[in-house]
């Protein structure tokens, strides 16, 4: 991250803001704000500073609020991709067990859903709304030998 026109040669918290929650609750959902680091400006008011991303929840931007004492001084936003973390097996014969690992689902009611389809066909959905972006997916393999398509495709959640 980099910012300038901040107040000079203070600490900067940087707060990471999410949601949390759930669909299917009468919680509900709201927003979610947690420290993500401190860093301190220079003499000119910048500040220069690389960190891991957050395992969250995609979709949406992330805000980030940059705070001295706890006054917003200044604001970005940061986007989460969706993508698939980790296949496994590679391959198998039919009866063997697949897991599929997405991180960056989102929350919205157009990034929270994903349908499932093997060799074409419906075989369900995955949500990730609740599981802060990380879906696992549990298969298992069918068909004769060959190649087969698994695939994903965003829905949209009517509750």
């Amino acid at each position: 991250m980099k910012a300038t026109g901040l107040p000079k040669n203070q600490k900067v918290d940087l707060i990471w803001n999410t949601m949390r929650g759930s669909r299917v609750t009468q919680a509900g959902f709201g927003e979610h704000k947690s420290a993500l680091l401190t860093v301190e400006t220079d003499q000119e008011g910048s500040l220069i500073k690389t960190f891991p991303i957050p395992d969250d929840l995609g979709g949406i931007p992330h805000r980030i609020d940059l705070q001295v004492h706890g006054e917003n001084v200044g604001q970005t936003y940061l986007s989460i991709t969706p993508s698939i973390v980790k296949i496994s097996p590679a391959s198998g014969p039919a009866g063997t067990p697949i897991t599929i690992e997405i991180k960056g689902v989102g929350w919205t009611e157009y990034d929270n859903t994903y349908n499932i389809t093997y060799d074409n066909g419906y075989i369900g959905y995955v949500c990730g709304f609740n599981s802060e972006g990380t879906v696992i997916v549990n298969l298992i393999a069918s068909g004769e030998p060959g190649y087969h398509i698994i695939d994903f495709y965003p829905g949209i959640y009517k509750g």
